[in-house]
């Protein structure tokens, strides 16, 4: 291509180092159209006389900002026969700058959403902003321009350019201004929404293309998937005269039409306690008159009733500070003793005398022995009893069937019984 009046490409540098296209990831991108494009970087602020010299304007940063005079520049530009190429993301850029790039492309039909597109699906990126876009063609003049085979099957012809989408939004392309040229297909969200619209003056053949994405073209999605050929395709559409938009495949096009979402962080910080409906039935106009922020309002108006209160209710004016809690003991603190006292208290040896006491000492001991013997007794015939109940006595011999062998039997029996792999015995 030689290098006329319609091969310059002025690239938007506007604004310092940080707008640079070496900033921005946009230097493969240079060098690659300056193969086939005499490109050049503007620094300074947009106006008619200094960029109608050239034939292709690209405006690839999300944070520029641009003036009331750099907008009629872009106008009369336009209005010139020429061409401009705006990328921006609206779901990553600043609310300033995106009033500021929507100010430019409302002029052309074009509205760029705070919205963002992502993939439901993983495939091959890992962000979900890394939209993998394979259905995305909406116009027949894409694939003509970026010379793909066309075909008249309009679901062979979606899935002939297939397309990365890094961080980007969807557009709002009003009918009879601009046309949509690419689409973010059935698999991403949200579904089939223009992401790519021409506005195409009739009188000057001046177009403005205008790309939901700013990093599409950067240097780590150029050489992915089909960018590179979708962005071949956007430079021919804009330099050539001879294309012509196919309304027909625009309108058999399935654009499904936009949802809006309201702001639920910002509207659940302003919501009342309770939404009950009252007694009587009060009518509202706007839903807007529901939400009261004074409620949670902060005041120090009654700061000076607080501290009066104080003396009032005779209450010390000091730092909350925790209460120690204490627990109520359902149980004495003292725990019963299961046996007799090994030592004489000394008010009964005072009080009945040493010999008299040492008496009772030698009666208890007698009467503690007998009564321990009869419990031995008791707990033999308790266990001999038993082992008669349960069969136990049939397998001891006569000779050993003390409650001695009953408790050695039952053990051993215990014993074979938590055994991993007991033996069978059978008596």
């Amino acid at each position: 291509m030689s290098a006329n009046q319609r091969s310059v490409i002025l690239f938007d540098e506007h604004g310092g180092p940080e707008f640079s296209a070496q900033t921005i990831g946009y230097k493969n991108f240079i060098e690659r159209l300056k193969r086939n494009w005499q490109m050049k970087s503007y620094k300074a602020q947009v106006a008619y006389d200094r960029i109608a010299h050239a034939n292709i304007y690209i405006i690839a940063n999300a944070n520029r900002q641009f003036t009331k005079e750099e907008i009629e520049a872009f106008d009369q530009f336009i209005n010139n026969g020429k061409n401009l190429l705006l990328l921006s993301s609206g779901g990553d850029a600043d609310d300033d700058c995106q009033i500021s790039i929507n100010q430019v492309a409302e002029h052309y039909g074009i509205i760029i959403n705070n919205d963002s597109v992502i993939r439901n699906q993983f495939y091959k990126y890992f962000h979900p902003k890394e939209a993998y876009i394979s259905d995305g063609v909406v116009n027949k003049i894409v694939t003509t321009a970026a010379g793909v085979v066309t075909t008249d099957n309009e679901n062979i012809r979606k899935q002939l350019l297939k397309i990365v989408y890094p961080y980007g939004s969807t557009l709002t392309v009003q009918e009879n201004i601009a046309t949509p040229l690419l689409s973010s297909g059935f698999i991403c969200y949200p579904q089939n929404r223009p992401i790519c619209a021409i506005f195409h003056s009739k009188s000057s053949n001046g177009k403005v293309i205008v790309l939901g994405s700013q990093q599409i073209f950067s240097d780590s999605y150029l050489d992915k998937e089909d960018n590179s050929k979708l962005l071949t395709a956007l430079l021919n559409v804009l330099s050539s005269e001879e294309l012509s938009l196919e309304k027909s495949s625009v309108e058999d096009a399935e654009i499904s039409p936009y949802h809006y979402v309201p702001d639920h962080l910002a509207l659940s910080k302003q919501l009342k306690c309770c939404f009950q409906e009252a007694e009587t039935n009060i009518a509202v106009k706007s839903i807007n008159k529901l939400f009261e922020s004074s409620l949670y309002s902060i005041t120090s108006s009654l700061w000076t009733r607080i501290l009066k209160a104080y003396a009032q209710l005779d209450v010390k004016h000091e730092p909350l500070t925790l209460i120690v809690p204490h627990f109520e003991q359902p149980l004495p603190p003292l725990q019963p003793s299961a046996s007799f006292s090994r030592y004489i208290s000394s008010t009964r040896t005072a009080r009945f005398g040493t010999v008299r006491s040492a008496g009772r000492i030698f009666h208890r001991k007698r009467s503690t022995s007998a009564s321990q013997s009869k419990i031995e007794d008791q707990l033999e015939n308790f266990i001999n009893d038993c082992a008669e109940c349960l069969g136990i006595v049939k397998h001891l011999p006569a000779e050993n069937r003390s409650a001695k062998h009953v408790l050695q039997y039952v053990f051993r029996q215990l014993a074979e019984f938590k055994k991993l792999n007991p033996e069978s015995e059978t008596d």
